[in-house]
């Protein structure tokens, strides 16, 4: 596991939350496993807005049909 001193966190555009960083791969991680981290953060960004966007919808429905 790579020591927390070697990683950087950067707001990520059009967003709050921060995307890790890595300098340089942590021994033993391949150029393949950092391209897979790589491409299953961006997948963890988009269900993020999904679950944010159902959320949102889940909530005006609730609300309609109280009567609000």
């Amino acid at each position: 596991m790579a020591s927390t001193h070697n990683l950087r966190y950067a707001p990520v555009e059009g967003g709050t939350h921060h995307q890790l960083y890595l300098p340089r791969p942590p021994a033993g991680m391949k150029v393949q496993d950092i391209k897979r981290l790589k491409d299953l953060e961006k997948e963890n960004v988009r269900l993020k807005k999904v679950v944010a966007e159902l959320t949102l919808d889940k909530e005006i429905l609730k609300e309609a049909l109280e009567g609000k």
